[in-house]
C-alpha cells in the first residue's frame, strides 16, 4: 500500500511539473527571451538580471521536477512490477494511531514540551481523558496534543476527523489565496513600465505574500511527528522543500511582472514586437499577434492551468487523492517533500 501511495505521489508531482513545463515555463521563457533580445541594448542592468533570473528559475524548476520523478517512478516500478496504480487510495489511513513514521522514527524522537506537556505527562493525561469519558478539559487538551504529535503528514492534511487538521487546511488555503490574489494585484499596481525599474511596492507585495505562505507551511509541518522531526533535525528535505517552494513562487511572480512589462512595451511599439530575427532570418509571431498579446495569453494559462486547479483541488475534500497536485500547484513544496519522505519511509519499513 505504501509503495502504491509513493507511486501515486510521484505520478501526481510529474503531472504537475509537466503541465508547468509545457504550458508555462517553456512558453513564458520563450516570450521573455524574445523580449530580452529586443531591448538588450537599451535595457537597464536590473531589467536584464531580472529577466534572465526569471528564465533561469523556469528552466531549473522545469528540469528538476520531471527528472527526479521519472527516476523515482522507474525505481518504484522495478519494486512493484506494474505500471498502473488505482487512484482510490485513502491518504488519511495511517494505522491504529495514525503513525506513518514507523519504528526507527518512533524510537528516535521524543515529545517536546512545546507541544503542551513534558515527557512524562502524555500517558497520564491520556488516561485521565479515558477515565473521565472526555469530560476533563485538561485531559482533552493533553489527548489532542498526543494525537497531533503522533499523526502523519498525510493524515494531518486529509483526515476530516482531526479538528486541528481542518484548521491547518483552512489556513493553508487562505495563505494560497493571498498569494494568488497578490499575483493578480501586481497587474493593477502602477509603475510596471517598459525599460523602467520595477517599483518597490511590487517587490514588497511578493515578499510579504511569500513570507506568509512559508510561515503557514512551516507551522503546519511541525504539527505532526515526522514534520517536527524534519524541522528540528534540519533535515535536507526541509531545506530542499523551502528552496523549491521559493523558486516556484519567484518563477510565477517573474512571469506575471514580465508579462505586464512586455505588454507595455508592445503597446508603445506594436510593430517592433510582432517579429524576431535569428541570424538575419525574420520570423513573424503567430496569428498576427504581438508579444504583448502572447504575454497576456500566458497569464491566462497561469490562471486556468495553475491557480484555479491549485485552489479547487485543495478546497475540495472529494479530490483528496489529488493532494500532491494541489500542493505542487500551490508551491507548498515543503509539505510536499515531507509527504514524499514520509511515504518513502513507510514503504521501506514495509519491506519488499
Amino acid at each position: 500500500a505504501a509503495l502504491a501511495m509513493q507511486r501515486l505521489l510521484s505520478v501526481s508531482k510529474l503531472a504537475a511539473s509537466m503541465t508547468r513545463v509545457l504550458f508555462e515555463d517553456v512558453y513564458h521563457g520563450g516570450i521573455q527571451a524574445i523580449y530580452l533580445c529586443k531591448v538588450w541594448k537599451v535595457a537597464t542592468f536590473s531589467t536584464k538580471a531580472f529577466t534572465l533570473g526569471s528564465i533561469a528559475a523556469g528552466v531549473m524548476a522545469s528540469l528538476a521536477g520531471p527528472i527526479v520523478e521519472l527516476s523515482a517512478l522507474r525505481s518504484i516500478d522495478q519494486q512493484i512490477g506494474y505500471k498502473r496504480v488505482d487512484l482510490d487510495i485513502d491518504w488519511a489511513v495511517d494505522g491504529e494511531n495514525g503513525i506513518a513514521a514507523q519504528k526507527p522514527l518512533q524510537q528516535s524522537l521524543t515529545r517536546s514540551p512545546g507541544f503542551g506537556q513534558s515527557s512524562d505527562e502524555p500517558e497520564q493525561a491520556k488516561g485521565q481523558t479515558l477515565n473521565s469519558e472526555g469530560k476533563a478539559a485538561s485531559g482533552q487538551a493533553a489527548s489532542a496534543s498526543v494525537v497531533m504529535i503522533h499523526t502523519s503528514v498525510r493524515r494531518l492534511l486529509m483526515d476530516p476527523s482531526l479538528a486541528q487538521g481542518a484548521k491547518i487546511r483552512k489556513y493553508l488555503l487562505l495563505a494560497a489565496m493571498v498569494y494568488w490574489v497578490s499575483m493578480g494585484a501586481i497587474l493593477l499596481l502602477p509603475g510596471l513600465k517598459c525599460n523602467e525599474p520595477m517599483p518597490k511596492s511590487v517587490w514588497m507585495l511578493f515578499f510579504f505574500s511569500t513570507l506568509l505562505n512559508l510561515l503557514v507551511e512551516i507551522w503546519s509541518l511541525v504539527q505532526c511527528r515526522f514534520g517536527y522531526h524534519l524541522f528540528t533535525s534540519l533535515d535536507s528535505q526541509f531545506f530542499i522543500g523551502v528552496f523549491f517552494g521559493l523558486l516556484g513562487k519567484f518563477d510565477t511572480f517573474s512571469d506575471v511582472t514580465n508579462a505586464a512589462i512586455i505588454r507595455d512595451c508592445a503597446a508603445q511599439h506594436p510593430g517592433l514586437y510582432s517579429w524576431f530575427s535569428i541570424h538575419g532570418h525574420v520570423t513573424r509571431l503567430p496569428f498576427g499577434a504581438d508579444l504583448g498579446q502572447l504575454a497576456l495569453l500566458g497569464l491566462v494559462l497561469i490562471v486556468f492551468l495553475q491557480a484555479m486547479p491549485a485552489l479547487i483541488l485543495f478546497a475540495t475534500p472529494r479530490l483528496r487523492n489529488y493532494l500532491a497536485l494541489s500542493l505542487k500547484f500551490n508551491e507548498f513544496c515543503l509539505l510536499l517533500n515531507a509527504l514524499g519522505a514520509e511515504v518513502k519511509l513507510s514503504a521501506s519499513a514495509e519491506g519488499p
